[in-house]
């Protein structure tokens, strides 16, 4: 489709145009405008949502402290079995002299 061509828009399926103008909450594409009972519900999954969403951060918060944690301890054993590691050949070494 090239930039200049127009696009047809079809027509509405029932064929009358009258509904517009009766003021119906329908809009463009056959959805109709939320009422009141609608954005309501909208409302309620929304706070739902952001509830859950809140309640997912907090879950990811403190499995990455967790980790944190569990990596450092990890981080100091190994850094003392290196250092271990060192002494005992140092000790070693002395012994043979």
């Amino acid at each position: 489709m090239n930039a200049g061509a127009e696009t047809e828009v079809d027509p509405p399926v029932d064929g009358d145009s009258s509904a517009a103008e009766s003021g119906s909450n329908e809009v463009s594409g056959g959805r109709s405008d939320p009422s009141p009972l609608n954005q309501g519900e909208i409302l309620r999954t929304l706070a739902t949502v952001e509830k859950d969403s809140k309640a997912i951060a907090e879950s990811f918060s403190s499995l990455f402290a967790s980790l944190r944690s569990t990596l450092s301890e990890v981080t100091i054993k190994n850094q003392f079995l290196a250092n271990e590691g060192s002494l005992m050949v140092v000790i070693g070494y002395r012994k043979l002299s």
